[in-house]
């Protein structure tokens, strides 16, 4: 029987939905879920606009940083804190506010035994790595909705980790 399951969480649509299957799974398993989110800072503006809660993200990191002028979106965010040298911040911020959705969206769903990792690094290598070092028995992570074409130039954190890892892998689509 599983007693450790990881899930990996970028605050996307995807994520969420990994996030909820693998609470309810530990809940219903009574293992200890880990939710990691890996913090990558050279992360593209672009990409944040990914996340489910954007708009939100934006009023939360600039009232924490606080800001004088709130940007009006995401990409503006990452744009003047990189000019004032606080991105670094600014994305450590962001990943806290993640985990904080992804923690009590799971007790939500009946998970109990939880605990929370942020880690800077590669998306993939940190989950496997995570995996690995907690022994975990099951690993979660969303999968985007890629057509084919997309999905055989694209390689991506799911498929890496599905590929590489040493224990069982649930893709949450």
């Amino acid at each position: 029987m599983a007693q450790k399951i990881l899930v990996a969480t970028d605050g996307s649509k995807a994520a969420k939905r990994a996030v909820q299957f693998a609470a309810g799974l530990a809940a219903g398993l009574e293992a200890e879920l880990i939710i990691l989110h890996v913090l990558l800072h050279s992360r593209r503006a672009e990409e944040f606009m990914n996340l489910a809660e954007a708009e939100h993200i934006v009023d939360h990191v600039a009232g924490e940083l606080a800001l004088t002028n709130v940007p009006e979106n995401i990409s503006q965010l990452i744009s003047e804190t990189s000019r004032a040298g606080t991105s670094a911040q600014a994305v450590t911020a962001i990943g806290r506010l993640i985990q904080r959705w992804a923690e009590k969206s799971a007790r939500a769903a009946g998970a109990s035994n939880i605990r929370t990792l942020t880690l800077p690094g590669d998306y993939a290598e940190e989950i496997l790595n995570v995996a690995e070092l907690e022994g975990c028995d099951i690993v979660v992570v969303g999968q985007k909705g890629l057509g084919p074409a997309r999905r055989f130039l694209h390689d991506s954190v799911a498929d890496k980790v599905l590929r590489r890892a040493q224990c069982t892998v649930i893709l949450a689509r």
